[in-house]
């Protein structure tokens, strides 16, 4: 498997998996308790760090952009307080759960692994390019 397989892999493997449960929880009414609260979490940064990725890689012509690492920790930095603590404080409807958070950071991990593993350039710089 190609080093740039990995990430799209991971993409459409947790893209299908979400796709699946909204489909088992919504429409088929089936309710797995666990799943149900922990599994999107786990899913959301891995697809939302590759739809940025996917952004940025048109916006720049740059066909082998990666998200340098700052990017990502800020990236789930702003999606755990928003998820956690701001929109939980405006709608009593949502709870923030702490473990969501370590969720987030495991789903953001597992995009580092698949996009960086194997790497001979530091992450935000590409091989060949001028530092």
């Amino acid at each position: 498997m190609r080093k740039h397989d990995k990430p799209l892999l991971l993409f459409l493997v947790c893209l299908a998996l979400f796709c699946i449960h909204q489909f088992m929880e919504r429409v088929v009414h089936i309710e797995i308790a666990l799943l149900d609260n922990y599994l999107d979490p786990l899913l959301f940064m891995p697809v939302l760090l590759h739809l940025f990725t996917i952004e940025r890689r048109l916006l720049t012509g740059n066909p082998s952009y990666r998200l340098p690492l700052i990017h990502v920790a800020l990236y789930l930095g702003i999606v755990s307080v928003l998820a956690e603590a701001v929109f939980p404080a405006f709608n009593a409807k949502l709870v923030g759960d702490p473990l969501d958070v370590c969720l987030y950071i495991l789903g953001a991990a597992l995009y580092v692994l698949a996009t960086f593993a194997g790497s001979v350039a530091p992450p935000g710089i590409e091989p060949g390019s001028k530092v």
